[in-house]
């Protein structure tokens, strides 16, 4: 039940400090859903006329597609960083936000994004291309192979979340090894896969409401999803915060 009661635990702390949460993910996940769309379109055909007119610095790197993508990585990274220091901090070290634009912790970003970066290059580089190369022909040999995919997806993020509170201790300046992270979260194996479980689960269900509600009001739908992103973006932050808690704090759920 420990999967159970951190998921819980990490939604009850973002409605019981809705204001703060707001305070700290508001602006910060509007930027980053816009990046994300403006991700989106450099990979559709015809996106770099369109590209060349919303953003003037890919006026020189007109017809350089992934390099426009890198850089909107990057500060998808960098703004996902500022939002995410926020709220470990606030949570773990009591920070409370003082406005509407979450204050600029440059030494903990940056201790925050350099493994992100690396996890990232290593995903659409590494990842995606064994995932489609070898993975892919298997999962046609058969329905029982059909499932495979979604299981190398499942336990690759199962491998993440063991590593994962590397990410709140860099947020509070706090140098943590890939070994100590492991260590910290050593017989939590089955406690991560239900929260794995349950948030896939929840996103799934929740995002097939918000495309329902987009289908026939899409004004409506855009408000949604926007409520959707910002919540799941959040709550995937405060998993993280409560795990740094539990595991290595020893903090009560």
């Amino acid at each position: 039940m420990t999967g159970w009661k951190i998921f819980v635990h990490s939604l009850r702390m973002i409605l019981s400090n809705l204001r703060s949460a707001l305070q700290i993910s508001l602006l910060g996940f509007t930027l980053t859903t816009i990046i994300a769309v403006a991700a989106y379109y450099t990979i559709q055909q015809g996106a770099r006329e369109m590209f060349v007119q919303l953003y003037p610095f890919s006026v020189t790197l007109r017809g350089s597609v992934p390099l426009n993508f890198f850089l909107l990585t990057v500060l998808y990274i960098f703004v996902s960083a500022w939002v995410a220091v926020a709220w470990h901090r606030f949570v773990l070290l009591e920070e409370y936000p003082t406005g509407w634009v979450p204050a600029f912790h440059w030494q903990a970003m940056k201790g925050y994004m350099k493994p992100a970066l690396i996890l990232v290059v290593l995903f659409w580089w590494v990842y995606v291309p064994v995932l489609v190369a070898v993975i892919g022909p298997v999962a046609r040999n058969g329905p029982i192979f059909s499932v495979l995919p979604l299981a190398v997806i499942v336990l690759t993020m199962l491998l993440l979340a063991r590593i994962a509170l590397i990410f709140p201790a860099a947020a509070m300046e706090r140098r943590m090894s890939l070994a100590e992270a492991w260590r910290a979260t050593k017989g939590a194996t089955s406690a991560l896969a239900i929260i794995i479980i349950l948030l896939l689960v929840a996103q799934i269900v929740l995002g097939q409401v918000v495309l329902a509600i987009a289908a026939f009001a899409p004004i409506i739908g855009a408000a949604a999803y926007a409520v959707y992103s910002i919540g799941f973006g959040l709550l995937k932050i405060s998993l993280l915060t409560t795990g740094y808690g539990y595991f290595v704090q020893k903090r009560d759920l």
